[in-house]
């Protein structure tokens, strides 16, 4: 089966009742298939939430916001062109710290502070 590039995707829910269909970009798939950017563009309009973690490009890894090699000026630069004021979920997992909450959500808050710095 082909895959559907990033505007037939947005042509297709475009095509869908809006009260039931939207869109979801998640950073962590998004950076693996090197179209972030583009899903921004050819997306705009249908975005309803957001899944942002970060990972190596190779594999979805699901780590905090700025322990990757995600490019988040790309993502800051593109919502901000889109206009998106919707939700924003941390999808992150820290198997290796499970039992350290505390330390967990610090290091998430800081990789907000990180993000936050590329806002345009």
């Amino acid at each position: 089966m082909d895959r559907l590039t990033a505007q037939q995707h947005g042509d297709w829910i475009r095509t869908l009742d809006p009260a039931a269909f939207s869109f979801v970009l998640d950073t962590g798939h998004s950076h693996i298939n090197g179209n972030t950017e583009t899903y921004l563009d050819a997306c705009t309009g249908l975005f309803s939430n957001l899944h942002v973690n970060d990972n190596n490009a190779q594999k979805d890894q699901h780590k905090i916001p700025g322990q990757g090699t995600f490019p988040w000026h790309t993502l800051m630069s593109g919502l901000e062109r889109c206009r998106y004021i919707g939700p924003i979920m941390l999808e992150v997992q820290d198997f290796d710290r499970q039992d350290q909450i505390a330390t967990v959500l610090a290091d998430l808050r800081a990789s907000v502070d990180h993000i936050k710095q590329y806002a345009v």
